[in-house]
């Protein structure tokens, strides 16, 4: 045997080493008694150990997380104000994907393109009869559609009758330790083989032609590589000494290649390949912590290919050559990033510009304009634009994109461009973090007739593992027409809605209210009181506009602040102090908002606007200013405050508001893109219903104490009635005292 062959297995071993060397010495510790290797024996369950059972994916997530776990803490743990540096920004924004999800992204993207290009060759066959072929479970099958929709369909899928498995390009631009590409791997596996390729040879195919990887955090690549070569090893046992080496890349800063070096390099390049590595060097300045969203839309890529395969040639300056691979490296990065994919598929960060650093919030406002507010929104932009057409990208992402009105403009040009095929809507704890997600599989294919497919997964649903099929059963399982989200106000993405409901929001109801947000007094320790903690003649009840407040010289106005759940009418305790224009709030705040005065005292509905529980609204009579976290609506129409309370204390204003405002919060805003249905304009027997309500619950409201309309105990007319209930309560006063009192105190009475 040669000396170069027998070196070929030895650099390939070399080059899988090096690439997660940093992991593997971290591996050995000095003692079995504590650390990873402990950890590995005692706390990882066996099959994370198998390859056959998929724990090969397992166990380097495991490891991943194990040694990003401090970091991570470190990171979470610096005030809100930090910003972070790119480090920081790998280690608080990763987060391991379970295996479900990865399976149901890969399913639908991946799955998804190559049975609608068996379904070109093959029309004889429908979806479900190629499907079932590949045992993909969480595959779920398209909507039935119109003809029409039909029709246009089978006109796009044309470019793929011709596709071959090698032809399929796989991008995971935050790839992490690896998983996605692991499953993906397997997923082309089952195709290649379908198509008469032996297992060895599809291997390698896919090793060199499908899978594409990048991420900012060198650990990552390090192990992602790692898993790749174990994937291809597992099917190629000579695969360590082949020339084979997955695309799989840590994100560099230019600034970690020296400007001089660079230069010495370009010594005998021409002045336009210059020029390319100049403009290349500025595209990576920040590339450690803007990752994949660089922009590259500015390079020269024809020249910079060039550059590639002189430095794979090594016909430049090779007393650089450690210059020359960095420089290579960068170019193979803006290639990948350049170019349009069939699948992207990622679990991209979760970061809004509070943490950001001012350079990178300005990249984003500059670049993202459109997905600006957090991280994974410019991810959902940028990586569906860079699909070809028909392809498929799959993110899962934080559910706020589909509701908030910081997503509205992102949401419409989504919705416009292209064509939303499946869409996972997870509560809160399905991923193991605090907050709600969707997986988002968008075509890159405008067919606004399409009918995509939805559908919800509750916490309790994966409590006991993994779901065995999707849909689960009752959980806003819905097909419907992305153009219907357009048709709302603000484009929200509300796939349970009927048409019945879609058809509501055709006019809202901004046209028959005003919504306001009220005063901000900046320091409420010192402006607020509730109204009995200050003297009651020093409170007017009677004022109706701002400048009553200047002519009375009033201290205190009474305001709302909204409170705890009440519907109809209450929560009117708190006191605000006022003193002529304001003066008192501008002289102890700084952060003061005397928002509106014109509306001051008006009647109307408000409620709280800041609630995890249920919503509720109340009737605000004259007199009251509406505060900051009690707005208010004021009707401007015919139609009167208490049609409108009705209407938004409904099952049906329940239904609409979720959509309208998912969230913790309800501003004014929310609430004025509340349709406009047609029993506020008259129902009289609604109308006295209300008017029930409101008087029920006024006088409910006025029977306690701490009510500044107390007049009398509910009780009372009953305890004069009965003597014997009069024993029975002062009884019952003597038990509760002195069973709530400390021992010393019962001691001594």
């Amino acid at each position: 045997m040669s000396a170069y062959s027998c070196s070929q297995p030895v650099l390939s071993i070399t080059k899988v080493l090096r690439q997660c060397h940093t992991s593997l010495i971290l591996l050995f510790t000095p003692s079995y008694q504590n650390g990873v290797i402990k950890e590995l024996v005692t706390e990882v369950p066996r099959d994370d150990f198998d390859v056959e059972k998929e724990g090969q994916v397992e166990i380097i997530g495991w490891l991943y997380q194990y040694y990003n776990e401090a970091p991570k803490n470190a990171a979470v743990a610096q005030p809100k104000s930090h910003k972070y540096c790119d480090q920081e920004l790998a280690s608080a924004t990763q987060l391991f994907t379970p295996d479900w999800i990865v399976k149901y992204m890969v399913q639908n993207s991946l799955g998804k393109l190559w049975i609608h290009a068996l379904m070109t060759r093959h029309p004889e066959q429908n979806e479900t009869e190629l499907v079932a072929k590949f045992n993909w479970q969480y595959y779920m099958p398209d909507a039935p559609q119109t003809a029409e929709t039909v029709v246009n369909i089978q006109k796009a899928d044309q470019d793929l009758a011709n596709l071959q498995p090698q032809d399929i390009s796989f991008l995971d631009p935050s790839m992490g330790s690896g998983h996605i590409l692991v499953y993906a791997f397997d997923v082309l596996m089952a195709i290649y083989t379908a198509e008469g390729y032996g297992e060895r040879e599809a291997a390698g195919q896919i090793v060199k032609h499908n899978l594409q990887g990048l991420d900012i955090d060198t650990r990552a690549q390090q192990l992602a590589y790692f898993a790749v070569m174990m994937k291809l090893r597992q099917f190629d046992r000579r695969a360590l000494s082949r020339n084979i080496s997955p695309e799989v890349y840590d994100i560099p800063s230019s600034t970690e290649v020296s400007k001089g070096s660079v230069e010495l390099l370009m010594d005998d390049f021409t002045k336009e390949e210059a020029q390319a590595i100049y403009n290349l060097m500025a595209a990576f300045q920040n590339g450690r912590e803007v990752g994949s969203l660089v922009d590259t839309s500015k390079l020269s890529l024809e020249t910079l290919q060039h550059i590639a395969e002189r430095i794979d040639q090594g016909t430049y300056n090779q007393t650089f050559v450690r210059v020359g691979e960095k420089i290579h490296q960068l170019i193979q990065i803006a290639l990948i990033l350049s170019e349009q994919h069939d699948i992207i598929v990622t679990n991209p960060p979760y970061l809004g510009t509070a943490r950001l650093n001012n350079s990178y919030s300005k990249f984003l406002k500059q670049h993202y304009p459109n997905a600006k507010a957090d991280l994974f929104a410019a991810f959902l932009e940028k990586f569906t634009g860079n699909l070809k057409r028909g392809g498929y990208s799959a993110l899962v992402t934080m559910q706020s994109w589909m509701f908030l009105s910081s997503f509205e403009k992102l949401r419409k040009g989504l919705l416009a461009k292209y064509t939303l095929s499946n869409l996972m809507h997870m509560e809160n704890g399905v991923m193991g973090i605090a907050f709600g997600t969707a997986v988002s599989i968008f075509r890159n294919m405008p067919l606004s007739s399409f009918n995509g497919t939805y559908h919800q997964i509750k916490y309790h649903d994966v409590q006991n593992g993994d779901p065995a099929s999707l849909p689960v059963a009752g959980n806003r399982y819905n097909r419907t027409n992305q153009t219907n989200f357009l048709s709302l106000p603000g484009f929200q993405i509300v796939y349970w809605f009927n048409s019945h409901d879609f058809n509501n929001f055709q006019q809202a109801i901004k046209d028959a209210i005003i919504g306001k947000k009220g005063i901000l007094s900046g320091n409420d320790g010192a402006a607020k009181r509730l109204w009995f903690e200050v003297e009651h003649d020093q409170i007017r009840y009677d004022l109706s506009t701002f400048s009553d407040i200047q002519a009375t010289h009033v201290k205190w106005i009474p305001i709302t602040s909204g409170g705890t759940f009440r519907k109809w009418y209450g929560n009117y305790d708190e006191v605000l102090r006022i003193e002529g224009s304001g003066e008192f709030i501008k002289k102890h705040a700084s952060n003061y908002r005397l928002r509106d005065p014109k509306y001051y005292f008006s009647s109307g509905v408000t409620w709280t606007e800041v609630t995890s529980g249920l919503q509720s609204f109340r009737i605000i009579p004259k007199g009251i200013v509406f505060g900051n976290g009690g707005p208010i609506a004021i009707p401007v129409s015919a139609i009167n405050a208490h049609m409108i309370l009705g209407v938004l204390n409904s099952n049906v204003g329940g239904r609409y508001l979720s959509a309208l405002a998912p969230t913790l919060n309800l501003g004014p805003e929310q609430v004025e893109k509340f349709p406009f249905l047609d029993i506020l304009e008259s129902n009289t027997f609604a109308s006295q219903f209300i008017d029930q309500c409101i008087n029920i619950t006024r006088i409910d409201s006025n029977s306690f104490e701490c009510d500044n309309s107390f007049t009398n105990y509910p009780f009372r007319f009953f305890v004069e009635h009965n003597p014997l209930t009069i024993w029975l309560i002062l009884l019952f006063t003597c038990l509760i005292r002195i069973t709530s009192s400390p021992p010393s105190q019962t001691m001594a009475t």
